[in-house]
């Protein structure tokens, strides 16, 4: 897997989430554990993030502002939950 997307994914789980990944395709499935419908898809494509929607998440090089981004769209805290 491309070492910036590992990235994104280790700042993810920090997050709690549960990351799937897609790696010849560049995607990654984000789901937050507490509730299954709460799940992003984030595709890596010019050099930036995007959701699954064509949302911009942020560009690559700053994997931590955009899992940040993105545990904030799945309602995600770096806490453990409870």
């Amino acid at each position: 897997m491309d070492t910036d997307l590992q990235n994104l994914v280790d700042h993810l789980e920090k997050h709690h989430l549960t990351v799937a990944t897609c790696d010849p395709e560049r995607r990654l499935q984000v789901t937050n554990p507490i509730s299954s419908l709460l799940s992003e898809e984030i595709v890596l494509k010019r050099g930036r993030y995007y959701t699954g929607f064509d949302y911009e998440i942020g560009e690559r090089g700053k994997e931590e502002a955009c899992a940040d981004r993105i545990a904030y769209l799945l309602g995600a805290t770096a806490e453990a939950p409870s």
